[in-house]
């Protein structure tokens, strides 16, 4: 699965707890990400095990948008970096999770990560 993670516009990432991170899940052919996944089994960060993602009820804090200019609705979802697991030099970032029938995906993406306040 394709994603692509940011802070701001950028893959640098400052690892401060607190600190907003996005997290966009592309829809493909054959993929609805808003439609399709099982939000409440998401988790990212170093092994994809981190329970990151800022849930503010259930199942959690997201956005939809065509990010990919495709005119598929793409899911955003969003991390605390300092619950991540991350650390300062890690390059990639995992997300894991099922889709709403149980069958389980995976996907990372190129990081680049700070030391907090740098």
């Amino acid at each position: 699965m394709r994603i692509d993670v940011r802070q701001g516009s950028a893959h640098k990432i400052d690892l401060k707890k607190g600190t907003k991170v996005g997290v966009t899940i592309f829809s493909q052919i054959g993929f609805a990400a808003p439609q399709d996944l099982d939000l409440t089994s998401l988790h990212f960060g170093r092994t994809g095990t981190e329970d990151s993602l800022i849930r503010r009820g259930n199942p959690g804090k997201f956005d939809t948008s065509v990010v990919d200019g495709d005119g598929r609705l793409d899911l955003i979802v969003y991390v605390d970096a300092g619950s991540t697991g991350l650390r300062a030099g890690d390059m990639q970032a995992v997300l894991t999770g099922n889709l709403l029938g149980g069958t389980p995906i995976y996907g990372s993406d190129f990081v680049e990560t700070i030391k907090p306040g740098k």
